[in-house]
């Protein structure tokens, strides 16, 4: 079992390494960069400009772009976002945070749904409780997720019981830890259903 492992994870490098190529070189395949708006702007110079081509090496072959990004990749430096004036990894943290909050919530939600009802199915095969499950598994993957998260939000803005927007709500950080725990698992509601189903 140990060598199945080893040998699955060693074929997975070579595997990220082409589907890493292959996404990055559609990317360059796209007009422009971010310095071609920047050259519209007349407050800043064709020497910045050039200085910022040279360092990202963006005057470089796109095969030698590539391993540049990768050695910085490698050393989990994401460079900086321009747009935001911030190091991209200080904007993905919060964002990774809130990621795996939901993650976590929709895997619990799917197993509190799924183990019962395949102990029921299992116990109960071809009764009307499987049959009725067994349906409702099958609308739950055939329904189209954006249809059914715009659904649970026209729902929740008539019933006015779940908030429809972000993680947290505006007075999130003057409630205290249940108030906090509450408002947070109200906002995790519609998405973990969405996500789960």
């Amino acid at each position: 079992m140990k060598v199945f492992i080893i040998r699955r994870l060693l074929y997975s490098i070579p595997l990220l390494l082409a589907m890493s190529f292959v996404t990055f070189m559609f990317i360059q395949m796209a007009p422009g960069n971010y310095f071609d708006t920047l050259k519209l702007d007349p407050l800043i110079s064709p020497e910045t400009i050039k200085k910022f081509e040279e360092e990202y090496h963006l005057d470089q072959p796109a095969i030698i772009q590539y391993g540049y990004w990768l050695g910085r990749l490698v050393r989990f430096d994401f460079g900086y976002s321009f747009e935001h004036k911030r190091k991209v990894m200080e904007l993905l943290i919060p964002r990774a945070k809130n990621t795996l909050i939901l993650s976590f919530a929709a895997l619990l939600f799917t197993w509190l749904i799924a183990i019962p009802i395949g102990i029921y199915s299992a116990v109960r095969q071809y009764s009307w409780g499987d049959k009725f499950f067994s349906f409702l598994a099958f609308f739950g993957m055939s329904i189209p997720s954006f249809f059914f998260a715009l659904l649970l939000l026209y729902l929740a803005y008539l019933s006015g019981l779940l908030p429809i927007g972000g993680m947290v709500s505006a007075n999130y950080y003057e409630l205290g830890f249940l108030g906090k725990s509450v408002d947070l698992l109200k906002h995790l509601a519609i998405p973990t259903i969405v996500i789960g189903t």
